[in-house]
């Protein structure tokens, strides 16, 4: 699912999983509400750079060790 925020003509967009869909029924209305889980929320942004932060310190510390060989 995609949705869009903001007000400008460049509208960024936003995905997700589907996670629930519940209808709701009152009188002659029906309520459809969509729940969403993102597809990368902040959480997931965080995990990517640690990853890319040990990584980084690992070849520092290879770097290093090589260097201390020679």
């Amino acid at each position: 699912m995609r949705t869009s925020y903001g007000f400008s003509s460049d509208d960024k967009y936003n995905y997700g999983y589907v996670h629930d869909v519940r209808h709701t029924i009152r009188g002659t209305t029906q309520e459809i509400s969509i729940y969403i889980y993102p597809h990368k929320n902040i959480y997931y942004k965080w995990e990517e750079m640690k990853k890319e932060y040990e990584e980084h310190k690992r070849r520092l510390e290879w770097i290093k060790m090589e260097k201390d060989r020679s």
